[in-house]
């Protein structure tokens, strides 16, 4: 049984124990799969723990701050900042563990982003922006233009506040329109780059770009979050015909 077929015996049963023969890292991305709760994703993190106890893994520690993400997005309401926190301190040691792989950048930067989210603070702006532009000269393509689109995110959501903005607008829409030209079918670039082109008032082309979030189709494990892009795609398009 190969990993593939592991992953999706799991995803069609359900979780039921260990799979024999699986590594620590096939068990945790079994878990990981659609559809995703609190319990699944929490013994997905846990596994990655228990295998860390032998030692610091780059592939272990990235898959356990992605579950940790996870789960202080959609997790208990007052675990969530904890879940931040433990996701940037896996992260963080992934990108240390293996500082030539993407994979710990990109979920440095994202729960950095969620930590700043649940706190509301700019104190973590600068690291985001640098961790941004280390993923984007590591791998620009990795998670569908992840580092553009972070980096882009960063100044869109800060430019308008002058001592905390690290970027302008037109920073900003640089960034998600690369990120666009990378993988113009994945919907949240379409959707970041039409928020920025509204803040520009540039109606017409924003339009566009939420018509094509919602032709857009699901990447492989995201129907959940792309389910929320379309929909708010759709809000967008109706508040600015």
């Amino acid at each position: 049984m190969n990993a593939l077929t592991k992953i999706l015996a799991v995803a069609a049963v359900g979780w039921s124990g260990v799979l024999p023969g699986a590594t620590p890292e096939e068990e945790a991305d079994a878990l990981w799969a659609e559809p995703r709760t609190a319990e699944r994703i929490i013994k997905s993190v846990k596994t990655c723990e228990a295998a860390l106890a032998k030692g610091p893994d780059a592939d272990l520690l990235w898959r356990a701050a992605r579950g940790a993400a996870w789960l202080a997005r959609h997790g208990p309401e007052k675990e969530r900042r904890a879940q931040a926190e433990r996701g940037v301190a896996f992260a963080k040691d992934a990108a240390r563990a293996s500082p030539a792989k993407p994979e710990g950048y990109f979920y440095y930067g994202m729960t950095l982003g969620l930590l700043s989210r649940i706190d509301q603070t700019s104190r973590y702006i600068d690291r985001i922006e640098r961790v941004g532009k280390k993923l984007i000269e590591i791998d620009e393509k990795y998670g569908y233009g992840g580092g553009d689109r972070l980096v882009g995110l960063i100044y869109l959501n800060t430019y308008s506040y002058p001592f905390v903005g690290a970027g302008s607008l037109k920073e900003a829409e640089a960034h998600l329109r690369r990120a666009c030209e990378l993988f113009p079918d994945y919907g949240y670039n379409q959707l970041s780059h039409a928020k920025a082109l509204l803040d520009q008032d540039k109606k017409a082309e924003a339009r566009r770009a939420l018509e094509k979030v919602i032709a857009s189709k699901p990447a492989p494990g995201e129907s959940e979050d792309h389910a929320q892009w379309v929909a708010e795609a759709k809000q967008l398009l109706r508040e600015n015909r």
